[in-house]
């Protein structure tokens, strides 16, 4: 693989207006490596992104975000809609800036070059394509669109943009909240796990054990 250079195709939405009611705490204010998460999940963006769009919640206390980094809010009727809500959000802020979007949640201590990459690469290889989604345990049928076949990670994936827009506002126009009901209409690649670069980038977390668990881990890293 190579590691794509800052592309005026790329763009990143990083979804950050989750309640945190199992945390405890604001995820977006998780501390690693002496800075807040959020802020390292948006300088590993800003390496070859040409815009990034960081999606909150009305009012809500960010941490001070990067010059060049757009943010912008769930809407007051839709405020906490869920993870659809914020990926429509988020790719209209995006679309006048790339033409390719990263999805990702605020807490992924696990995102990497590496991941980044093989999404890119993977989508790249194929001009059919508009969405390339990792899935976990392993899909034997890359064509599969059962959720029940699979637990989807909308958050850790990359599509177009401009298919992607049209299909996610009628979804939400017709009361649909999964972010998985976006890529099962869209052109997409299914990755299992087992083939992605480091499996633990789909890995949640959610509470105070998960995370504890996670710094850990990345600590012990070499």
């Amino acid at each position: 693989m190579h590691t794509p250079p800052t592309s005026p195709r790329l763009g990143a939405v990083l979804l950050a207006g989750g309640l945190s009611s199992r945390m405890g705490r604001p995820k977006e204010q998780l501390e690693w490596r002496g800075r807040p998460l959020l802020l390292h999940l948006i300088h590993l963006f800003q390496r070859r992104c040409v815009a990034v769009v960081v999606v909150g919640a009305p009012g809500q206390q960010l941490p001070a975000l990067p010059p060049g980094v757009h943010r912008v809010d769930d809407p007051p009727a839709e405020q906490r809609g869920g993870p659809l809500v914020g990926i429509d959000v988020g790719l209209r802020a995006l679309a006048p800036h790339a033409e390719l979007a990263y999805l990702s949640a605020c807490d992924n201590i696990f995102l990497s070059d590496a991941h980044l990459t093989h999404l890119y690469d993977r989508l790249s290889a194929d001009p059919t394509l508009e969405a390339v989604l990792p899935v976990d345990p392993p899909a034997h049928d890359p064509r599969a669109t059962s959720p029940e076949r699979r637990r989807a990670h909308p958050l850790a994936s990359l599509l177009q943009i401009a298919p992607a827009l049209p299909i996610a506002r009628a979804l939400l126009a017709a009361g649909q909240r999964r972010p998985l009901a976006l890529f099962e209409r869209l052109h997409s690649a299914w990755l299992p796990a087992d083939q992605l670069p480091d499996p633990r980038v789909l890995r949640t977390c959610n509470t105070p054990e998960e995370y504890a668990a996670a710094l850990a881990e990345a600590d012990a890293a070499p």
